[in-house]
């Protein structure tokens, strides 16, 4: 294998030291190629012609110091170098490392005839000083990706050295503070938490390995998951003034081997979920008070209007003709359909009440209760059910009641006849997870199928049967506060299957979605 020679420079003015020197460099292990310049001119027209692997600078030559070959220090050597002079001058020595040489030798007769092992010292030495300008270069080209990722973050984020340094601040944290990049890096807690606070105190990424109950205590939310903190407050500084409420993250920045190298803390704009959040929870409180007139202001005149057909019919049978009666039938009727309707509208509108379990459950045991619940009912004779598997999951199981309540209560009276099979089963896909219900009925007309979950909505065929037209609407309300859907497919060969999806959220999520939703 040929080994590509090094290219060594000697710029040396005697002949008979550049001969011992030529000599000594026989004993080098690297193949090596040489060219002597007698003269400063002669030396930069050689450097004008290629770059040396090394050269070997005597410091006094005819027409001017070697050392004005070197780069100074205004810029960063190309090549190794070694200054060379005939007296062990201190003064020249210094100067010369200032000016980039990597060595410096006295013309003694020893030095010049072990030049060789010199070289090979210098060459190592310049090969760590090129992996480690490589690496600096690398770890600078890191830097600058961060930089810019950091920088163009939808949160606002700065970013600390293990001296709580600021070392990143970016375009965010210039807009909510106020404060910009060039007048914050560099420095420490005192000017970061005077930014968001106007005074000196920690912020989470200050908390993060000193925690401090007190500080702790001011934030509305509050939590720590090992080595990072998740948090939550009102800023009243920020914007100029204005105040923002901030979700905010910290974390701990570690090396390859987990000894800490900094901190990063993001912070989130919440204001305008908050303010959503009080329009929700306003809109919820006129829900309570509405859902309380329908079950007291309107039921008490219904339950007297129901009453009081009743006593009629009871008490004055004998002095009312047939079309009477018939009139007292259609009050008790259309009253008691009416009491249905606002029971089942009070139903919808209490869906956003829900306590999350805390495990998963068995969906089977909610499933067989809703179908003994309609065992003895006159449409449910001669009909079975085929339970395929149902995956477990982590939703109200008075929810899921409602929602294979309302399906199986439709399959019942609008899709099977004595003798029919009624399929339930499921599905999980990732965190989705599936339910169905498959009659092989009449099945759904293509048009009617985007407004069956509609409120009041009722098709042709349901108006034959008595109902209110709200358990599809209250399948879908329920679906849609886990993320999901209700739709309704042919079933082959005839029929209607309805699907639910439900996202199988963990605890705190499932939290964070119901707010989103309520």
């Amino acid at each position: 294998m040929n080994v590509k020679a090094l290219h060594i420079l000697l710029v040396e003015d005697s002949e008979t030291h550049a001969a011992i020197i030529c000599e000594s460099l026989d004993s080098c292990t690297k193949p090596l190629k040489v060219t002597v310049a007698r003269s400063l001119s002669e030396a930069r027209i050689c450097m004008r012609e290629f770059v040396p692997d090394l050269a070997i600078i005597d410091c006094f030559l005819p027409d001017g110091r070697g050392i004005e070959l070197l780069p100074g220090g205004q810029e960063e050597p190309a090549y190794p170098s070694i200054i060379m002079t005939s007296h062990g001058d201190e003064a020249v020595a210094v100067e010369a490392m200032k000016a980039g040489a990597l060595d410096y030798v006295p013309k003694s007769p020893t030095a010049l005839a072990h030049m060789h092992r010199i070289i090979e010292r210098v060459l190592r030495e310049w090969g760590h000083i090129v992996k480690r300008k490589r690496a600096e270069q690398e770890l600078q080209a890191v830097n600058h990706q961060l930089q810019n990722i950091i920088e163009f973050l939808p949160d606002a984020t700065f970013v600390v050295d293990r001296k709580q340094r600021v070392i990143a601040w970016n375009r965010g944290m210039e807009e909510m503070t106020g404060v910009p990049k060039k007048a914050i890096l560099g420095r420490g807690n005192e000017a970061y938490s005077y930014a968001f606070y106007g005074t000196h105190r920690p912020l989470l990424i200050d908390l993060l390995g000193n925690p401090d109950p007190k500080v702790e205590a001011t934030y509305d939310v509050f939590e720590r998951r090992k080595e990072i903190i998740f948090a939550e407050c009102f800023v009243p500084k920020l914007y100029n003034g204005k105040g923002a409420y901030l979700w905010g993250k910290a974390s701990l920045l570690l090396d390859r081997i987990g000894n800490q190298v900094g901190a990063i803390e993001s912070l989130r704009d919440t204001t305008v979920r908050r303010q959503a959040e009080e329009g929700l929870k306003q809109a919820n409180q006129e829900m309570d008070t509405f859902v309380y007139t329908v079950s007291h202001d309107l039921r008490t005149p219904l339950t007297a209007v129901i009453g009081y057909a009743e006593f009629l019919r009871e008490n004055y049978r004998d002095q009312l003709d047939e079309l009477a009666l018939s009139c007292l039938d259609q009050i008790n009727i259309s009253g008691d359909r009416m009491m249905v309707m606002m029971e089942d509208l009070l139903t919808l509108a209490k869906v956003r009440q829900i306590e999350v379990p805390p495990d998963d459950f068995d969906p089977e045991e909610v499933l067989n209760e809703v179908i003994s619940g309609f065992s003895g009912r006159p449409f449910q004779v001669g009909v079975t059910f085929k339970i395929d598997k149902l995956p477990p999951l982590r939703v109200p199981k008075t929810l899921l009641s409602q929602v294979l309540d309302n399906l199986i209560g439709n399959a019942l009276k609008y899709g099977c006849s004595p003798g029919d099979v009624i399929e339930v089963g499921g599905e999980r896909k990732g965190e989705r997870v599936r339910f169905y219900v498959r009659d092989h009925g009449p099945g759904i007309p293509f048009e009617e199928r985007s407004r069956i979950f509609e409120p009041f909505h009722r098709g042709p065929t349901e108006k034959e049967v008595q109902g209110t037209g709200i358990g599809l609407a209250t399948v879908q309300k329920i679906a849609k506060l886990f993320d999901g859907r209700a739709w309704v497919e042919d079933t082959p060969g005839g029929g209607s299957t309805f699907w639910v999806e439900v996202v199988d959220f963990q605890p705190n999520i499932l939290t964070t979605l119901l707010g989103n939703h309520f």
